[in-house]
């Protein structure tokens, strides 16, 4: 039966696929490395890869379990990494493709149910320890800090990091994130040219 060929073939090349990546994974010293790590990369990174699952199910099959299932790890990966805000706006931008070619109500509620979810709790560990402490710990270091981070020669490689663009300028404005954001972009001037430096100065301003 050509069916039944195909069928176990399909079936033994899934079962070799599955153990290359094992051996891949296996080999990779990374998840290793990470679990004395005390921030929420591993966690985080489980839960990206649970929401990018559920992604792929709910366009396969478009369920509302999938699709709650989606934005609730979307939401705690971001609440336990915020660098996984990439993992989120890159499933945005798929979903949104894919409802251009394929309009569907309940698609459409779900990326909404996303967006909310992960924009309604990304600042949640920063509110929990505020109303604990009676504080308000501002916007902290702009983020304009690390985009001339990126762009500056560090003290070890081209985009290392380094203190003087991020808490250095931080505290130097005495935790004005406004005004080190104004400051920020300067030192990157020779990698972005005259009229990008200008620009840089004048966004965190809008």
């Amino acid at each position: 039966d050509l069916h039944a060929s195909s069928l176990l073939h399909c079936r033994l090349t899934w079962r070799k696929s599955r153990l290359k990546v094992a051996l891949l994974l296996l080999l990779s010293l990374h998840g290793i490395l990470f679990s004395t790590y005390m921030y929420g990369n591993m966690p985080g990174l489980a839960f990206s890869a649970l929401a990018v699952w559920a992604f792929l199910t709910f366009q396969e099959r478009p369920n509302w379990p999938s699709g709650i299932l989606c934005a609730l790890c979307l939401a705690l990966a971001v609440i336990l990494k915020y660098n996984y805000m990439i993992v989120f706006i890159a499933i945005a931008i798929i979903w949104f493709i894919c409802l251009l070619r394929r309009r569907q109500l309940k698609s459409l509620l779900c990326l909404l149910l996303c967006v909310v979810a992960v924009l309604g709790l990304k600042d949640m560990p920063q509110r929990y320890y505020e109303r604990r402490m009676g504080e308000d710990f501002g916007r902290g270091i702009s983020l304009w800090g690390w985009m001339a981070l990126g762009f500056n020669e560090g003290q070890t490689a081209s985009g290392w990091y380094d203190p003087a663009y991020t808490v250095d300028l931080f505290e130097k404005n005495d935790g004005n994130s406004a005004e080190a954001a104004r400051q920020a972009p300067a030192p990157a001037c020779s990698a972005w040219g005259t009229a990008g430096c200008s620009r840089s100065r004048a966004a965190p301003r809008r």
